[in-house]
C-alpha cells in the first residue's frame, strides 16, 4: 500500500514483463496470493488497480482478472476465454501500440520538433518495424508478428464483445494522439477512438464525474487543433491550444518543457470560442 501512501489514487503492479536483453523470457513477479492480496486490500481503501501484463493468459493476467483486476495495462483480449474473464471482472483494457513496436524513443532527435512532427517520425518507424521480416530476438520477432497480423481482428473482436478500453502510452509520451490515429487504422470510428482517449479513461480511472467530456462543472480539459479529427484522425497531431482545468498553456512552450500557464479563468468569465471554423476542440482524460 505504499502508492496509497504516497497519495496515490491508482495502484499499480509489474505482475509480467521481461528483462530487455535479447530473447528473454517472461517472469511472473508475483504469486496469486500477493496479486489477491494487493488487489483486495487497494479495493478496500474504495481505490482502484491496474497492472503491468501480457496478453498470455497463463503469464499472470488469468489470475489478475480472476481476482478482480480494474484496469489491464498494456493488453487487451486476444481469444474467446480473455473476453469472458474480462467481461466476468468488468476489467478495462489499456492498450499500449506505440510502445509494443518502439520499446524506447530517442528524444534527442524528437526534442525540438513540433507533435505533428513527433507523430510523423514514429509513423516511418512504425513502417519500417512493420515490413520487417529477418529477427534476431525471438520476443521481438513474436510482438512485430502478433501487432501485425493479429492485434486488430482480436481488437475489434474484443470491443464487439463489449470489453470496456481506454488508451494509454508507457513510455511515449507526447505521442498519446498516435495511440487514437492506431485505432481507426484498425477500423475503429474516430470518435470511438476519441472517447477512448478521453471519457474512457477518466471511467476507467473513477473520476468521470470531474473531467474525461465537456459538461457543466467538470474541469475545462481542453485542447484545440487545427482541422476536424472526426475526418482525419492526424489533426490531433497540430494542437494550438491546451487548457488544464482552466488554465491556457502555450503548446509550444509544454513541448519544451516550460509550462508558463497564459490565463486562467475562473467560473464566473468568459470562455474563448475553441471550435471555431478550422478548429476543433476535444477534452482531457485526466490523471493517466
Amino acid at each position: 500500500m505504499a502508492q496509497m501512501r504516497c497519495g496515490g489514487s491508482c495502484a499499480s503492479n509489474c505482475v509480467t514483463g521481461r528483462r530487455y536483453v535479447r530473447n528473454a523470457v517472461e517472469y511472473l513477479g508475483f504469486t496469486e496470493a500477493e496479486i489477491a492480496a494487493a488487489i483486495e486490500e487497494t479495493h478496500r481503501v474504495g481505490r482502484k488497480i491496474g497492472a503491468h501484463l501480457r496478453a498470455d493468459l497463463d503469464t499472470g493476467l488469468r489470475l489478475c482478472l480472476k481476482h478482480g483486476l480494474d484496469l489491464t495495462d498494456h493488453v487487451f483480449p486476444v481469444d474467446d476465454e480473455s473476453i469472458d474473464l474480462y467481461l466476468q471482472a468488468q476489467a478495462t483494457s489499456v492498450p499500449t501500440y506505440t510502445i509494443a513496436l518502439q520499446t524506447a524513443v530517442d528524444w534527442e532527435v524528437l526534442r525540438r520538433k513540433s507533435i505533428a512532427e513527433r507523430l510523423a517520425h514514429v509513423r516511418q518507424l512504425d513502417e519500417q518495424r512493420l515490413s520487417q521480416t529477418v529477427f534476431d530476438d525471438r520476443a521481438v520477432e513474436a510482438r512485430v508478428r502478433f501487432v501485425r497480423d493479429q492485434a486488430p481482428d482480436a481488437f475489434r473482436r474484443a470491443a464487439a464483445a463489449g470489453v470496456p478500453y481506454c488508451l494509454g502510452t508507457d513510455a511515449m509520451h507526447g505521442l498519446f494522439a498516435y495511440e487514437m490515429e492506431i485505432l481507426t487504422r484498425w477500423e475503429m470510428p474516430e470518435m470511438d477512438a476519441i472517447v477512448a482517449g478521453t471519457l474512457a479513461g477518466a471511467r476507467a480511472l473513477g473520476i468521470d464525474d470531474e473531467t474525461g467530456s465537456l459538461e457543466p462543472g467538470k474541469l475545462a480539459d481542453i485542447i484545440a487543433v487545427d482541422g476536424n479529427p472526426l475526418t482525419d484522425i492526424q489533426a490531433l497531431g497540430h494542437v494550438s491550444f491546451v487548457m488544464r482545468a482552466g488554465v491556457a498553456y502555450d503548446p509550444a512552450a509544454l513541448l519544451h518543457g516550460d509550462t508558463p500557464s497564459l490565463m486562467a479563468f475562473s467560473s464566473a468569465q468568459p470562455r474563448p470560442a475553441l471550435a471555431a471554423q478550422g478548429a476543433s476542440a476535444c477534452c482531457g482524460s485526466g490523471r493517466r
